[in-house]
């Protein structure tokens, strides 16, 4: 994911597919909302690269300046997509209907499993 490991700091946008070449390993409650409605998932960066999470070292980044940015960073992108959402009735019918079809063919492939 972070081709340039002699970057201190992840820059840039990654691509939409980017989790197929280094998948998120954390644990969250995702999953489950994700099969409930259409979600967004994405990350913002707190601390340099490298740098485990839960370690004094994510938390002394997550509370300095390069945190602060981070967070201010990610509630920007929340509040962005949030206007996109409101704005354009036509997203969220795209959005919607790639979860249906999704959905679908999940169900149609858990279906095939259980014969």
């Amino acid at each position: 994911m972070y081709e340039a490991k002699e970057k201190a700091l992840a820059d840039g946008v990654v691509p939409r597919n980017a989790w197929e070449k280094a998948p998120l390993t954390a644990s969250s409650d995702s999953g489950d909302v994700s099969q409930m409605m259409p979600m967004n998932l994405f990350t913002a960066v707190c601390w340099p690269v490298g740098v485990a999470p839960h370690t004094w070292q994510s938390c002394a980044s997550a509370g300095s300046t390069i945190g602060q940015k981070g967070a201010f960073y990610a509630a920007k992108v929340i509040a962005a997509t949030a206007y996109d959402l409101y704005t354009q009735p036509e997203l969220r019918k795209e959005i919607q209907d790639e979860f249906d079809a999704h959905m679908h063919r999940c169900m149609r492939v858990n279906k095939n499993k259980k014969k």
